[in-house]
């Protein structure tokens, strides 16, 4: 089977799930958020609740999935007086997935993609090969302007308005595709004017304000959305090396992988058509793991429990 990327090549890894979800309503409150598809992606039209995909001990959704989060980008122009407002907000992103005990987090500083474009897959390809990551996460700040209406003496009390939008996006490393991107909005009042005078950058203590509240609250929803959309996402891994008949791939104890464990080899290939880039995914069948280190196994199989076939560095290894 063969499928396009960046349009549906994610359809291949879709294919491998065996979990069913249904849908789950957004957040309450006076937060907008619009949840936008990625393309022709089945699985960005749907949700992963966790309920569904509890991380229970020896169950494939006990596995941790590595997921990078890079650097935040966007409204530089009306967020001056806001000093490393974008380091700040990653970071804290980066905190709030740790704490869902469901992912191993990396981050990494780079800004230099946006949305989805071709562009954009090989830099995702390249920045998840670098990371070794299944996962990488990124947010823009789209709006933070401040309301122009508000009169002289709510602006002398410090009761300005300003409004927040941040876009949150989330992609496939293994295929380059946008998985999943939304939306979130909200007007907050108070205390949301920072001081571009001193030079220096924002720090935690920044989250004490009432706009730094907003933007945290939205970061922990963020987390929370990630984790959902992930839950019943297969746990994926790539075979790095082979020598005679072990086999190495680049996940451990930090995984939640055990000795004894069996997991799924897959074979992806590229196909060149006109105009785009074809993926094909082909089963190879199952390897053991015999022995489990913190960020690496090892791994054998017979011909037999391949399938009659042989494995090579850079075949992908999953829970199902």
């Amino acid at each position: 089977m063969s499928v396009c990327r960046p349009r549906l090549s994610i359809l291949v890894f879709a294919l491998t799930l065996l979990v069913g979800c249904s849908n789950n309503s957004d957040p309450g409150g006076d937060l907008q958020i619009d949840s936008q598809a990625a393309g022709s992606n089945p699985l960005a039209a749907v949700s992963n609740p966790v309920a569904d995909c509890k991380p229970e001990a020896g169950t494939p959704h006990f596995y941790r999935k590595d997921i990078l989060v890079a650097g935040t980008t966007g409204a530089h122009d009306v967020a001056r007086d806001l000093p490393g407002l974008s380091r700040l907000i990653s970071g804290r992103l980066r905190q709030h997935l740790e704490a869902t005990d469901r992912f191993n987090v990396a981050k990494t500083d780079n800004t230099t993609f946006g949305t989805m474009n071709q562009r954009t897959t090989r830099q995702v390809l390249q920045l998840g090969g670098r990371h070794s990551v299944q996962f990488i996460v990124k947010l823009e700040l789209e709006d933070l302007s401040l309301k122009s209406d508000r009169g002289w003496f709510a602006q002398l009390f410090g009761r300005n308005e300003r409004n927040v939008l941040v876009k949150l996006y989330v992609y496939d490393a293994t295929y380059g595709a946008l998985f999943h991107s939304k939306q979130y909005q909200k007007t907050v009042s108070g205390d949301v004017v920072g001081d571009p005078g001193t030079g220096l950058g924002l720090t935690v203590s920044w989250f004490g304000t009432d706009l730094g509240e907003t933007i945290n609250s939205m970061l922990q929803t963020m987390s929370e959305e990630v984790e959902e959309r992930l839950a019943c996402v297969p746990f994926a891994s790539q075979v790095t090396a082979i020598k005679g008949d072990s086999i190495f791939i680049n996940a451990g104890h930090l995984h939640g992988l055990r000795p004894g464990e069996a997991l799924r080899t897959y074979r992806r290939s590229e196909v060149w058509a006109p105009e785009e880039s074809l993926v094909r995914e082909e089963r190879r069948g199952w390897i053991r793991l015999s022995a489990v280190f913190p960020n690496q196994s090892i791994a054998v199989a017979t011909v037999e429990e391949l399938g009659g076939a042989r494995l090579k560095v850079g075949d992908i290894v999953r829970a199902w």
